[in-house]
């Protein structure tokens, strides 16, 4: 028996040998040096880890179009079928890796070290006894880490260590910024780590990109084309699509990634597929940072069509940049999104549309949950993140929330025990399971990801409803439908075929009902019911833990 370490290697070396075996993946793995490295494609420090993290992005993260997905889940079939059993046993070591820059927070020789994700906020055990030695709190390490089971991980023998006075606080600081002007819808890509912390821009005293007529120069007109036919098939809306490309050139112009920022902005307002988004993107990105690199001077023919404002002619990136400076300031946001409309050249909201009560960031639920979805595709594969797209209701439900920390304990409990039941469109019991599994899910990721404690503030509630909402929907399936001068009522007793009720004001009432819902209905749930010539009837039933909100009879 061999240690995680080494079936780690070898299940990278096994899918290294799956890539050669097939001509058109080997010329695929080949060419993305240009967009992992850029410029000319060579590595702007030890050629021999680059080179390893170059793999772990092709097989780990990047879909591949010869595939039609991330190499690590397209080939996993057979993976398995030349893999040992240890590997066999330990898949999730690679479906759910993941790169990122990590702060250690204590180091214990001969054990292993501590580690804080600066970009998703949460804290990991690595088994590194031997590198504990060398490491100690605020040393920067930058890479990927294989999970081994137990809820410990490894670092990638890639991984950078950097220490320098002040560099985690600068970087956490920034994160920190990115979140906070996105609310909490934080993302980056590994190639973008490597150009950050890797290339030869941030090796210090590297000698400039060579101008060498050897680079090659890649034809930007056919490939910004093939970005946009990319964005339209994942249903980027058009009107979006050339100001996106605009922000991709000029932020490859300043060496700025800014793959993250546009994904969040899709998430947010669009229900577009952001994996083939972002794959195009990425790929367009690099290209644009390589020609950048290799001193292309664009004709007219090369560069998409400028949208330009009617008086102003400023480009996109410019555009979002005047307008997020003057927020900084503290100017008028109506007035700001009037000069925004203007300057990208789009029509400005009419004065007939009542923006009093517009939320700062609309739809930032919806882009969390796509987020969560997206995060879930990536660790544990498609399947699991389709079974889990039953959560974009909660999507629906949280369109009118500006603030993702708005989402609290009350907003779960009023989502889960009574927007289902009422607007939900369930199916059944097990589509009401489904959702209730994946709210727990996102529950636990808001805590480990983005430090918003969702599930210690509504776990118990997630776990409750669980058991109560399912049966309820069989129960509604037999009541009438509710209107809003129904009367809310507790049950306090089910017997003979009839409810005993209580009251707000503490009236008590029997409410004759048929087999089923006596079988279905429990002591503690909420009922509304309407009177009708002095008879009650049954309108809809909720949860119990909806007292929470209503108060419950005395």
């Amino acid at each position: 028996m061999y240690d995680p370490r080494e079936w780690i290697e070898r299940g990278l070396e096994l899918y290294q040998s799956l890539i050669a075996e097939r001509d058109e993946l080997e010329l695929e793995f080949q060419t993305s040096r240009t967009l992992f490295f850029g410029e000319d494609s060579e590595p702007g420090s030890d050629p021999v880890l680059a080179d390893r993290r170059h793999l772990e992005w092709f097989v780990l993260e990047r879909p591949s179009d010869a595939l039609g997905g991330v190499p690590a889940e397209a080939l996993l079939s057979e993976w398995l079928d030349r893999a040992d059993a240890m590997q066999a046993d330990h898949t999730e070591a690679f479906l759910q890796s993941h790169a990122g820059a990590f702060e250690v927070t204590s180091a214990d020789p001969g054990r292993g070290i501590w580690v804080r994700d600066l970009l998703g906020a949460g804290e990991y055990p690595i088994h590194e006894p031997d590198a504990a030695s060398g490491l100690r709190p605020s040393d920067l390490l930058v890479g990927r880490l294989f999970p081994i089971g137990d809820g410990v991980f490894l670092l990638s023998p890639a991984v950078g260590c950097f220490r320098s006075s002040g560099l985690v606080d600068a970087v956490r600081e920034d994160m920190q910024r990115l979140r906070a002007s996105r609310r909490g819808v934080l993302r980056i890509e590994q190639v973008e780590l490597e150009r950050l912390f890797f290339g030869a821009a941030a090796q210090p005293g590297a000698e400039p990109a060579s101008d060498s007529p050897d680079v090659p120069v890649i034809d930007l007109a056919a490939e910004r084309e093939r970005a946009r036919a990319g964005l339209e098939m994942a249903g980027v809306p058009p009107a979006q699509i050339e100001p996106i490309l605009e922000v991709v050139r000029s932020s490859a112009r300043e060496g700025r990634p800014v793959v993250v920022e546009v994904l969040n902005a899709l998430a947010m307002d669009t229900r577009a597929d952001l994996e083939r988004a972002r794959r195009a993107l990425v790929e367009l990105w690099g290209i644009e940072t390589h020609n950048q690199g290799a001193g292309v001077e664009e004709s007219a023919l090369g560069r998409p069509p400028k949208r330009e404002g009617a008086e102003t002619g400023c480009d996109a990136a410019e555009a979002l940049a005047a307008f997020d400076a003057g927020r900084a300031r503290g100017e008028d946001l109506e007035g700001l999104f009037a000069r925004l409309a203007s300057d990208l050249g789009v029509e400005a909201p009419t004065d007939d549309a009542d923006t009093r009560l517009a939320p700062d960031f609309p739809g930032v639920v919806g882009a969390m949950v796509e987020e969560f979805l997206w995060d879930i595709g990536r660790e544990r594969g498609g399947t699991e993140a389709e079974r889990l797209a039953c959560l974009r209701r909660l999507s629906d439900y949280g369109s009118g929330l500006g603030v993702f920390e708005s989402l609290g304990r009350r907003e779960v409990l009023d989502f889960a025990g009574r927007w289902l039941l009422d607007e939900g469109n369930l199916s059944g019991p097990e589509e009401a399971r489904a959702v209730l599994h994946a709210l727990g899910e996102f529950c636990h990721w808001c805590e480990d990801r983005h430090e918003h404690q969702l599930w210690s503030a509504a776990g118990d509630l997630v776990e409750r409803l669980a058991e109560s909402v399912p049966r309820l929907v069989l129960a509604r399936q037999h009541t009438e439908a509710a209107s809003a001068a129904d009367a809310p009522w507790e049950i306090r007793s089910v017997g003979d075929g009839a409810l005993h009720l209580v009251s707000q004001d503490r009236a008590e009432r029997n409410l004759p009902v048929p087999a089923i819902l006596a079988e279905l209905l429990r002591p503690g749930d909420l009922v509304h019911a309407r009177e009708e010539a002095g008879a009650l009837s049954l309108s809809a039933c909720y949860p119990a833990e909806l007292f929470e909100l209503l108060g419950r009879p005395n």
